[in-house]
C-alpha cells in the first residue's frame, strides 16, 4: 500500500508546517482532513514536490489538503509543471480509491455526505 499518514509526516516534515501568508515555519502539524486510504497518493505527490524543490533550487509547500466533495485536493503556494500533474494525478486517483482503506471505491453518499469508498468500508 503506500506509506502511513506517520511516515510522510517523519519524511517531509518541512513541507506541512509553514504558515501560508509569512512562509515561517509553524509550531504544529496543521490538521489534514483525509482518510488513511488517501495517505499512500499525498505521499507520491510530497514525493515528487520534493524532488522538484532539490532540482530547481524552489520552495513549494502546501496551503491545504482536504476532501471535498468525495476527492482528495492538494493546494500549494506554487509548483512546477511536474508537481501539478502530480497533484491532478492524485486528485484523479481519489475518486477511485477508498477514501478510509486504500482499495478501489466509488462515489456514495450517506447521510448527505459525498464519499469514496469500496463494498467493505461502505458496510461499516
Amino acid at each position: 500500500m503506500g506509506l502511513t499518514e506517520k511516515e510522510v509526516w517523519e519524511i517531509y516534515p518541512d513541507f506541512w508546517g509553514r504558515n501560508v501568508w509569512s512562509g515561517k515555519k509553524r509550531r504544529a502539524k496543521p490538521y489534514i482532513g483525509v482518510g488513511k486510504g488517501w495517505w499512500p497518493l499525498i505521499a507520491e505527490v510530497m514525493k515528487v514536490i520534493k524532488e522538484e524543490c532539490e532540482t530547481h533550487d524552489i520552495d513549494i509547500f502546501k496551503t491545504d489538503v482536504k476532501e471535498k466533495y468525495a476527492s482528495l485536493r492538494i493546494y500549494i503556494n506554487h509548483g512546477t509543471d511536474k508537481v501539478w500533474d502530480a497533484i491532478d494525478h492524485a486528485e484523479e486517483q481519489s475518486v477511485v480509491t477508498c477514501e478510509d482503506c486504500g482499495s478501489k471505491g466509488e462515489l456514495v453518499i450517506i447521510n448527505g455526505w459525498h464519499r469514496t469508498l469500496c463494498k467493505k468500508c461502505i458496510k461499516t
